[in-house]
């Protein structure tokens, strides 16, 4: 693997093995912070969204914030937020935060292969990209990752999932993670990222009861060579519980 130098978000690693990671700022006498996925929704009249539902269904009010309404406001629905929890659950089930900020998340509907023409194949390319981690949880696949980027960090690249077809059947669904660098040659910067893919909208969600094989593949190094990575969970629309997708992971940078 070619040498690079790190630039990473300070939590993808330690996003690395759920859903809601809970960090301690200031040592045993600072303040804990949690970092969860969830949706940005309106609460009652106040014409503005000022709570989050996480997947594993806990709803926090939005009481305090470091971040501007207007840039609430401008958030995709699907967020990654970073809070301080300040009182609750109280009686109703709520949980009053103070939101410290977001992570951006890249996500993006999953595209069936069948519908794929030939030149949107070959755009998906075949570029390296390390998952350091993959969950599901409220229906989406959670993976934060690390790509290579040249200097300029802000470089377009294009990241896809695809349901192959193919390979799936009624109980097991096929993912494949592509990565193309497009313009962005001869990298030597590693950033970190993070991702959310909506599988609800591909495997079936209306018996709550049934379970599916999900399985995840992608590029990156095994040691100094270039391989197949892939993992693996079961997944039941009808569990709230976050899955842990276990496999091969790849070489950690």
């Amino acid at each position: 693997m070619k040498k690079v130098l790190f630039y990473f978000t300070a939590l993808v690693m330690g996003l690395a093995l759920n859903t809601s990671c809970i960090f301690d700022r200031n040592g045993d006498n600072g303040p804990e912070y949690m970092v969860s996925y969830g949706c940005l929704i309106d609460d009652g009249d106040v014409g503005y969204r000022n709570c989050i539902l996480t997947d594993s269904g806990q709803r926090l009010i939005i009481y305090e914030s470091n971040v501007a309404q207007e840039a609430i406001n401008n958030q995709n629905v699907r967020v990654l937020a970073n809070y301080t929890i300040l009182s609750g659950p109280d009686e109703y089930g709520d949980t009053y935060i103070r939101l410290n900020a977001f992570y951006n998340l890249l996500t993006s509907e999953i595209i069936p292969s069948k519908y794929l023409t030939e030149e949107q194949k070959k755009n998906l390319g075949s570029d390296p990209i390390n998952v350091t981690s993959a969950t599901i949880s409220a229906g989406y696949l959670n993976m934060p990752m690390i790509a290579i980027y040249g200097n300029d960090k802000e470089a377009p690249h294009k990241f896809q999932v695809v349901y192959n077809m193919e390979e799936s059947t009624e109980h097991k669904y096929v993912f494949e993670l592509y990565h193309n660098v497009l313009e962005d040659k001869n990298g030597t910067v590693a950033v970190g990222l993070y991702s959310s893919f909506p599988i609800k909208h591909i495997i079936p969600q209306d018996d709550p009861s049934k379970s599916y094989d999900v399985e995840v593949r992608w590029k990156w190094y095994q040691g100094d060579v270039l391989g197949n990575c892939g993992v693996t969970g079961i997944y039941s629309p009808g569990n709230n519980a976050i899955v842990q997708l276990t496999g091969t992971y790849g070489s950690q940078m």
